[in-house]
């Protein structure tokens, strides 16, 4: 606030605000106070016009920068949550939808770091009947009875809703798969009267099953790819093996 100074207007010499005359000239100095008083107010309330609007820029200032704060955390709380959620997804989706493969041929094992197959042998085999003639095998078709071992190397069972969901083409084509029973009726090669049926629905963490699927085979084709995994296994396998059935019937 800029000061002033009162003094007398005649003869320039500084007074009190409780002079009436001047004590030098004795001049009357009301009207000369009277202005001062009005000046000292005006500036008082002009002091206080200009706090209050420093105080009100520090706050607009204060509220924009905590606004600016808090729109910034919210962009980093969802960052956190979207990061979350993919990071969920790519854990759930690695684990149930993983492109982990590996291939092998008959007898030898297939690994991963989830699963090892192994096919171990197969036998053909006919059922022939003339009374349940529906249950022969087709003209141009051989039933073989293929038998593997799985191991679970992982730490969770081996699940799958549909049993191990072995699925086989033979070049083009897709296999059927045939029942493995035991029944008076078969004519089975070997004079095999039954089969280890593989059925199980999971394997344990660290164990090993094995057992037979059997499967309607075409003959006229050459090469066979079994999939292993395709019902519910993280990872995927496959044995390749020629059609022995092919061979069988050149």
């Amino acid at each position: 606030m800029e000061e002033k100074e009162l003094i007398c207007e005649y003869c320039k010499v500084p007074i009190k605000e409780s002079d009436h005359k001047c004590p030098n000239c004795g001049a009357d100095c009301t009207k000369t106070i009277r202005d001062y008083k009005k000046y000292q107010k005006e500036q008082t309330i002009a002091a206080q016009y200009a706090t209050k609007e420093e105080i009100n820029k520090t706050f607009k200032k204060t509220g924009n920068v905590i606004g600016a704060t808090f729109i910034i955390m919210i962009f980093i709380v969802i960052a956190f949550i979207v990061g979350g959620i993919f990071l969920t997804y790519k854990v759930i989706s690695n684990q149930f939808n993983s492109n982990t493969t590996a291939t092998a041929g008959f007898k030898e094992k297939a690994s991963t770091s989830d699963m090892a197959v192994t096919l171990q042998e197969y036998d053909l085999y006919e059922y022939r009947s003339d009374q349940d003639t529906y249950a022969n095998t087709p003209d141009g078709y051989q039933k073989i009875a293929f038998r593997f071992l799985i191991e679970n190397k992982g730490h969770s069972e081996l699940t799958s809703m549909f049993g191990f969901g072995i699925k086989l083409t033979a070049d083009d084509y897709k296999v059927e798969s045939a029942t493995l029973e035991k029944c008076s009726t078969c004519q089975v090669v070997k004079g095999r009267d039954k089969y280890e049926s593989f059925d199980r629905f999971d394997i344990n963490p660290k164990a090993k099953e094995q057992g037979y699927v059997g499967f309607l085979v075409p003959k006229n084709r050459k090469k066979l790819v079994f999939d292993i995994g395709d019902n519910g296994f993280s990872d995927h396998i496959f044995i390749e093996m020629d059609n022995p059935a092919y061979k069988k019937s050149k």
